[in-house]
């Protein structure tokens, strides 16, 4: 049976949705693997409204640069050519939004993927719909008040703190919901709370012209060493001579050593900022991805996302899953309208689902239409991360697909973790284990294994055990380091040994 109409939905909107544009925050953010940096100004706008009682919020944001600050000197923008700027990336952004009245309640929000500085086109973003215990933040303190800085350092990793779910959603109808039909500046300031820049193009046409100007020396003191003529051989062996030609030697060398090491720059300069875009372009591909389902062209005004947003979950949020008989389908209001007919079956993401029948995985829409057939493709899991992520696998390796049935992360894995709450996964492969976020970026890694405890991933270094014999305990001996979900390393790696009773097996006569 097809999908019926969806005339039976019935949608609670607010009015409008809440919107509000900030003032540009203008901030020093650092290069991602150097002590370089960028002072940007960020125009940020923010809108928020409700979708079927839960939080439904968007942000986006334009940036340009002021200055550029490499190697110790400053630089206007002026000073490189179109070409480097338009390759320059600010990317990780999260902003906050201060909300209501003290100055210590504020959600936080990522504006998505921006274009190029200076761009007239606002970030390619999608909407959130946080979890209300995960949406307002009250750990901001006497913020938003520095016009060059936020309060936040953008390097320190942070572990937020939020209102309980039920706090959170009194502050967010009185604060945003409410207050923003009777004041138009609900929304107090914003602040930068994390952030990256990609510089090296900037930085790579500065090496480039430092290349070039040392190889114009090293030409000019090549073209002025003297040829000796026979009959003036004698005076090579003064010593004047001789410290002349010593000294001319070592400038030769020296600039050889200054060019070798500039190219060298420029070639791991190269390597690490195509590994940096690559992340970038996967954070790309996943966002338009998960959009989509409901977006087919990112509207001019923040507003109408919201809109739009709630329009295509109206469509299939209502669905629900059911069993019968060890098969799945799908009800809405308590009425069949996918009929049970599948071995496996996921919740409906983004507006499609997964399914499995007659051992082939299907991706289908909210009528119960093909959309795609994936072929040699497993389901690991039933549930699907925030991003719209689930675990799958091919040919006994491990990966990530959409509810579109699309490869988002390769399978390439040889063990894999479903993500967690916190947006990470643990995988393995022959390098090891590795700590990942849901563009596939590396974070952390691990020569042994990770495990998740109390809000740290712990990462086994070293592993050792020594046998013992019935009369003598195994000794066990290792190391262990903590990450937190970002990757950054918490202390010192911590050491351990301990014994355990050896286990002997007796012999019966």
């Amino acid at each position: 049976m097809r999908l019926r109409i969806f005339a039976v939905f019935l949608l609670v909107l607010s009015s409008a949705p809440s919107f509000a544009a900030i003032e540009p925050i203008v901030i020093d953010v650092y290069s991602y693997n150097s002590d370089d940096y960028l002072r940007v100004k960020i125009e940020p706008e923010f809108a928020a409204d409700m979708l079927m009682g839960e939080p439904l919020i968007a942000c986006r944001a334009k940036w340009s640069i002021q200055s550029a600050r490499i190697d110790g000197e400053g630089y206007p923008p002026s000073y490189f050519p179109k070409d480097a700027l338009k390759k320059t990336r600010l990317f990780s952004l999260q902003l906050i939004f201060q909300i209501g009245q003290g100055g210590r309640t504020a959600i936080s929000c990522d504006p998505g993927y921006l274009d190029p500085p200076g761009s007239n086109e606002w970030s390619f973003t999608v909407t959130g719909s946080p979890a209300w215990q995960k949406l307002i933040r009250n750990d901001i303190k006497n913020t938003f008040t520095n016009s060059l800085q936020s309060q936040f350092n953008l390097r320190d990793v942070r572990s937020p703190s939020y209102l309980d779910a039920d706090s959170a959603k009194k502050t967010y109808h009185q604060a945003v919901i409410q207050a923003s039909a009777l004041d138009r500046s609900w929304l107090r300031w914003a602040a930068v709370e994390k952030g990256e820049v990609n510089l090296w193009p900037l930085k790579r046409f500065i090496l480039e012209r430092r290349l070039a100007d040392r190889e114009k020396i090293a030409e000019k003191r090549s073209a002025a060493a003297k040829v000796v003529a026979v009959n003036d051989i004698d005076s090579l062996f003064s010593d004047a001579a001789f410290d002349a030609q010593l000294k001319q030697v070592n400038k030769s060398i020296d600039d050889r050593s200054a060019l070798t090491e500039i190219r060298r720059d420029i070639e791991n300069g190269d390597e690490q900022s195509k590994n940096k875009n690559g992340s970038l372009v996967r954070q790309y591909l996943l966002a338009t991805r998960n959009s989509e389902a409901c977006i087919e062209k990112m509207p001019v005004k923040l507003k109408i996302l919201l809109v739009r947003t709630q329009e295509c979950h109206a469509k299939w949020q209502g669905l629900e899953r059911f069993e019968q008989h060890g098969r799945y389908g799908y009800k809405l209001d308590g009425d069949v309208v996918i009929e049970a007919q599948y071995s496996e079956a996921t919740r409906f993401k983004d507006g499609y689902a997964l399914v499995e029948k007659n051992d082939r995985l299907l991706s289908i829409t909210p009528t119960g239409d093909e959309h795609d057939r994936l072929y040699g493709i497993k389901l690991e899991s039933s549930y699907f991360s925030p991003q719209g992520l689930i675990l799958a696998s091919e040919d006994d390796l491990y990966g990530y697909i959409n509810s579109k049935g699309e490869t988002v992360i390769d399978f390439q894995y040889s063990a894999a973790t479903s993500f967690d709450e916190l947006d990470r996964a643990i995988v393995k492969s022959n390098r090891g284990a590795q700590l990942i976020d849901e563009s596939g970026t590396v974070l952390a890694r691990s020569p042994i294994s990770f495990k998740f405890e109390d809000g740290h991933y712990i990462s086994s270094e070293t592993y050792d055990i020594e046998r013992g014999n019935c009369s003598e305990d195994d000794v066990i001996s290792g190391s262990t380091q903590a990450y937190t979900p970002n990757g950054e390393p918490i202390g010192e790696e911590k050491h351990y040994s301990y014994r355990k009773r050896h286990l002997c097996l007796l012999r019966s006569n």
